[in-house]
């Protein structure tokens, strides 16, 4: 896929000896038992006195039920709610710390948002985005009021010591970016990896994603794909990395940055034959969302 974004990457994909798709797009605004510990709410939160289980309302019949992926409590889908406002509960984690959430968010349109994602965001006491900037677009829209800090990749090691000093202290935490998951392409891999290191407990809440939309919708990834990312820039290491995606039966999605798509696009027709079939994908979910199908040497004219 394709779609520039303020940094001014994006993405790739194809596959080697079947049909590919060159992508060249990021994930940017153009992504039983006993009881299940909740999120602990911030204060003032009102919570259930009874301390029940977690019932999440949203429109649809009211007899229509569906079963958590932990095999715990169940949401109920009710048409006379709208909008999340369920109270959770304030058990402590397995851990004995909080609870490090990693949240998906839009890749550009910012109705494609989850209920859980909303409710987590709302919930949780302190939020790192990779740009506050960007992250409060999207409160904005949904009512959100959580305290925000920066999160990204140029942040002083003192800011990630600090967040995982707040989560030892039990306090939860939600990672976000400016779109899609954290640490796919994105920051965030850093703290994700030392939490988990120290036991830590890291939920993922998944969303919309960029890798996903692009394959569902070029048409060229086939049955099985792999994502390479981004490829290094130049010099050996690129050579070999081309080398081993045109020999790769599977479908590749690559992200690439908007300015260097025509370069690595004709590293690709070179690579892999002018004759393999590929996609550029752009502003996926966004007003001006463009898929361009087509070989890699006609792509790359």
């Amino acid at each position: 896929m394709a779609r520039p974004d303020r940094r001014g990457r994006g993405e790739l994909h194809l596959p080697a000896a079947r049909p590919a798709a060159l992508l060249a797009h990021r994930q940017a605004a153009l992504g039983g038992g006993g009881r299940r510990p909740g999120l602990r709410p911030r204060a003032g939160r009102a919570r259930r006195p009874d301390g029940g289980g977690v019932r999440i309302q949203a429109p649809g019949p009211t007899d229509r039920k569906a079963r958590a992926a932990h095999g715990g409590h169940r949401l109920s889908l009710s048409a006379a709610a709208a909008r999340l406002s369920a109270p959770v509960s304030d058990a402590a984690p397995p851990s004995g710390g909080g609870r490090l959430f990693v949240v998906a968010t839009p890749i550009g349109n910012l109705g494609d948002v989850t209920l859980r994602a909303l409710e987590v965001l709302r919930t949780v006491p302190l939020v790192a985005a990779e740009d506050t900037r960007r992250t409060r677009r999207l409160f904005a829209r949904h009512d959100i009021s959580t305290r925000l800090i920066s999160y990204h990749a140029r942040s002083a090691p003192a800011r990630q010591a600090a967040l995982l000093a707040a989560l030892r202290a039990g306090g939860d935490l939600a990672l976000v970016t400016d779109a899609g998951t954290p640490s796919i392409s994105d920051p965030g891999e850093g703290l994700v990896a030392a939490w988990a290191a120290e036991g830590g407990t890291v939920v993922p809440i998944p969303g919309a994603s960029a890798v996903i939309a692009a394959v569902a919708a070029s048409g060229v990834a086939g049955p099985r794909w792999v994502f390479e990312g981004f490829l290094p820039r130049s010099g050996r290491e690129r050579r070999e990395r081309l080398a081993r995606i045109a020999a790769d039966e599977r479908g590749t999605l690559l992200f690439e940055a908007p300015g260097r798509v025509a370069a690595t696009l004709g590293d690709l027709a070179e690579a892999c034959g002018g004759g393999r079939p590929g996609a550029v994908c752009r502003e996926l979910t966004k007003l001006h969302e463009t898929i361009v199908r087509g070989s890699l040497g006609d792509l790359a004219a």
